[in-house]
């Protein structure tokens, strides 16, 4: 029902993703809801065995609560790695939306990984395009801004989240 899928924090697309290249349902499953509460860690630091259960355990709950099984899901906080995208594909994830600043999907094993740009409402139109060709200065930008972010995380580890959030509470 709608209020169990509000309860649930279940999103929906618009079914842009339906419009695309493949077959894909257009109902993509965002995990943050599961994740956040559940765990201080990113996904992409579990082991194999709790990436493989938690990606399960969501797709079940999901399916009971849709009456469909979904193959599309986004990783919460932006914490991809190959064994992320890899276990999403053994709980029978098809697609998997990441955060990696790029317009060219790519596959791990059967999963289709398609990442994304983030637009502002200050950016002009040219930003926008740029994203979506993967060319210019602004897709570049994000890509080495999104390097530098992971290679930060890596190192900091959980301090980064602290780091991060003392940075945001400035500008606010």
């Amino acid at each position: 029902s709608a209020d169990a899928l509000k309860t649930t924090h279940v999103t929906r697309s618009s079914g842009f993703v339906a419009a695309s290249r493949r077959s894909v349902p257009p109902h993509p499953i965002s995990m943050s809801s599961e994740w956040a509460p559940r765990h201080s860690t990113s996904m992409s630091s579990c082991s194999r065995t709790q990436l493989l259960s938690e990606w399960t355990d969501s797709v079940n709950r999901l399916t009971d609560l849709l009456g469909y099984r979904p193959e599309v899901a986004s990783i919460p906080g932006g914490a991809f790695s190959r064994e992320v995208a890899a276990t999403a594909g053994k709980a029978g994830i098809r697609v998997l939306f990441t955060s990696e600043p790029t317009a060219t999907p790519w596959h791990v094993g059967r999963v289709m990984c398609v990442g994304r740009y983030t637009v502002w409402n200050t950016m002009p139109p040219a930003s926008a395009r740029g994203f979506a060709t993967g060319r210019g200065h602004s897709a570049a930008r994000q890509r080495t801004l999104w390097t530098t972010k992971k290679i930060a995380k890596a190192l900091l580890g959980e301090r980064y989240l602290v780091l991060r959030d003392r940075i945001l509470a400035t500008r606010g």
